[in-house]
């Protein structure tokens, strides 16, 4: 079954008061951010109480929470396994290397 990480992204493991919140999937991929007022809304707000981004997760995963994919909510403090960051590091280079040709390809049409 894959996953559905939940994270926070902000320093200070949930005492801030303002939460930059993360929907990553298992390939490394981020689905969805918000900014939630405290920690504890991060599954409400990412997935929970949000039907729009339920269905975007179950096609993404191909299928419905429970069957094709769980979520896996971490603490403040925790982030995904390392293979997973690895691979939206690798996603995030491909991107930019994507852009950065893109630009080459404005600069020689000019």
């Amino acid at each position: 079954m894959r996953k559905l990480y939940l994270f926070t992204n902000t320093k200070g493991n949930g005492a801030s008061g303002w939460e930059d919140c993360l929907a990553m999937s298992d390939n490394g991929e981020i689905l969805a951010s918000h900014i939630c007022s405290h920690v504890c809304y991060m599954y409400g707000d990412l997935i929970g109480n949000r039907p729009e981004r339920t269905e975007m997760y179950e096609k993404h995963f191909g299928g419905k929470l429970g069957k094709a994919f769980k979520v896996i909510e971490l603490y403040p403090g925790e982030i995904p396994p390392d293979n997973v960051i690895e691979k939206n590091r690798i996603l995030g280079e491909k991107a930019i290397h994507k852009e950065n040709m893109a630009k080459v390809e404005i600069e020689i049409e000019k």
